[in-house]
């Protein structure tokens, strides 16, 4: 006999939705199952660096929405991309314009971060302005030049810098993916916080490169790198143990098949179809499903001040994997 259960309706504060037929093709999955999505800034282009790109662009997702018939419900949540041309008083436009986060790329350490930052103190004016209108900072988190596997952890003595010399900014460390990076947001203060992906909890870097330390899965290669079965552990534990500093972000990143099978194959996970069912079987797992809800539709949404939402999204596990939840 199958068993249901229901949670609040999920919200996915860091997803890629691409532009174009890409959108086309991956925003049902999103808006099928959340209600709420903080969407990338880093498109192929240049990227969403203005308000006006970024109204822009979610007029097009709301085009698109429409026009596929998808829940009414479903809001995208826009962010802009910082760059060493971001001026402060674009950070004052962009918290009037209803934008949620400022997305920090270091310079050339993932897909669309070309154009990033490689200075970081030249932003403090930009961290600033952030910090007086209230207007979270969201970090991909990991230091230009560093090895593969540790780069994230490397990242730690800017991160730290910025979180000195600004108390009071909202701070996201996205994708987390170390345990050293774990125990340091833990240990932060109360305005740092992180988004965990369910594929940082399902794969470790054994199942992505080979013994040479190329590539082997091109569909399990995302920014920051799966990392040691520790680490892996580390993450799980943590999700599962309901702290309030860390919640669900699926940085769900489609490529399309063509430039996966490059022998350098672009970064990025596309997880939107399987992200909850995962979250389920990690959950269930560890006798915690009670906590998945808070995972997926409390915390993040309290971190960013916004209120709960009110639907619900059913789930029933099925009679042939006993552990595998699907909508």
């Amino acid at each position: 006999m199958n068993e249901a259960i229901e949670i609040r309706k999920p919200d996915d504060w860091h997803v890629h939705l691409r532009e174009g037929e890409m959108l086309n093709l991956v925003l049902p999955w999103t808006a099928g199952c959340f209600g709420r999505a903080m969407v990338m800034p880093n498109l192929s282009a240049s990227g969403i660096c203005t308000v006006s790109d970024a109204l822009s662009y979610r007029q097009a997702i709301e085009n698109r929405r429409l026009q596929a018939k998808l829940s009414a419900d479903f809001q995208a949540l826009m962010t802009v991309k910082i760059t060493p041309q971001t001026l402060p008083e674009m950070m004052t436009e962009a918290k009037r314009a209803g934008i949620i986060a400022g997305k920090l790329y270091p310079d050339g350490v993932t897909t669309g971060s070309e154009g990033g930052v490689s200075d970081f103190q030249a932003l403090y004016p930009v961290l600033a302005a952030m910090q007086e209108v209230d207007l979270a900072l969201s970090i991909h988190c990991e230091l230009p030049g560093s090895p593969i596997l540790t780069a994230e952890q490397d990242f730690i003595p800017i991160l730290a810098d910025i979180i000195a010399n600004f108390p009071k900014l909202r701070i996201v460390v996205e994708h987390l993916s170390s345990r050293t990076m774990l125990e340091y947001v833990l240990a932060a203060p109360a305005n740092v916080g992180a988004t965990i992906t369910a594929h940082h909890l399902v794969l470790t870097k054994d199942q992505v490169l080979n013994l040479s330390g190329r590539v082997m899965f091109a569909h399990r290669f995302c920014k920051p790198m799966a990392k040691e079965a520790n680490d892996q552990a580390a993450l799980i534990k943590a999700v599962v143990s309901g702290f309030r500093k860390i919640w669900f972000g699926s940085d769900s990143a489609p490529h399309s098949r063509r430039d996966k099978k490059n022998k350098n194959p672009p970064a990025g996970v596309f997880s939107a179809p399987v992200a909850l069912p995962i979250l389920a079987q990690i959950f269930e797992a560890a006798g915690q499903l009670g906590r998945l809800e808070a995972f997926t539709s409390q915390f993040g949404a309290e971190f960013y001040g916004l209120p709960l939402n009110k639907g619900s999204y059913p789930a029933e596990k099925e009679s042939l994997d006993g552990s595998l939840f699907s909508r």
